[in-house]
This record gives C-alpha cells, structure tokens and sequence, in this order.
C-alpha cells in the first residue's frame, strides 16, 4: 500500500532536528527576518505587536512559519472546525470547498432574497442608537430617583 505524502513525512522527521524550547525565541527571529518582519498570513507587519507566534503542524510537528498572534489562533480554529466540517484528513479539501462556495456566491443565485435576521448598516445604527437612548433614560430616571427628584 502506497504512503501518502503526509505519512512519509511523519517518518522523515524521524531524521530531523527537534528543536528545544529554548531555542523557539532564536528561531522565530530567524524567520521573521526571512518573512521581513510580516505575518505569512495576514501580511501585516508584527511590529511593535504581541510576541509572534512560531507556527507549526499539530499532526506531524514541523514548523511553518511566523503568524501574528491573531492569525496563530485563528488558524488553529478554523483547523479544528474544518476537520469537523470535513473530516479527519481531508481538512484542505474542505477548505478549498468552502472558498469555491463563496467565490459561487459573490453574486445573488436566488433571486436576491435577503435572509430575515441580515440587517444593513443603517439598521444597525438605529438600533445602536435606540439602545442608547433607552440606557441614558434609564441612567436618567435611576439618578432623579437616588437624588429624590422623581
């Protein structure tokens, strides 16, 4: 039975140089450096953020690239929801799947029909508001009962 790819290179890391947890910071810069001080996924530079995050595979080990904390985490959920989504394995063609969905769906199939909880940005402002107005009411009638102006 022929291997697959993803098991061959479970076997080759055999071979490989497990690095130390004290060697991670060290690493990191390195890659970093290679990356020129960008996320290899987002492209924002991780300057001045949060320590970045060395990034590595959590079925064989091997070390990726450098990603902004933001996108560490990220990709480590979305991993985990499109194993679900895909099952076990084939979690890249589940992804793929799921970007020529959208792609599909960038212009209206049916008709344009909006689904009933959507709201446009103009709704959400009024509601924002209307919140608003209900709270400093509130805050208003709570603060004339305190000072006995009711």
């Amino acid at each position: 039975m022929a291997k697959t790819v993803r098991q061959r290179n479970v076997e080759s890391a055999k071979l490989l140089k497990r690095i130390k947890v004290s060697e991670i910071p060290k690493l990191r810069a390195v890659l970093l450096e290679q990356q020129k001080g960008y996320c290899a996924l987002c492209g924002h530079t991780m300057q001045g953020t949060k320590q970045p995050a060395l990034d590595h595979d959590h079925k064989t080990g091997f070390i990726r690239d450098v990603l902004c904390i933001n996108c560490n985490g990220m990709e480590g959920k979305v991993f985990s929801l499109a194993r679900r989504g895909g099952g076990s394995g084939c979690e890249a063609l589940w992804l793929s799947k799921l970007i020529k969905y959208y792609e599909k769906h960038i212009i209206p199939l049916h008709g344009g029909i909006i689904h009933p909880t959507y709201k446009t940005e103009e709704e959400k402002r009024l509601a924002r508001n209307a919140k608003a107005r209900s709270k400093r009411k509130l805050s208003d009638a709570k603060s004339r009962r305190a000072t006995g102006f009711i």
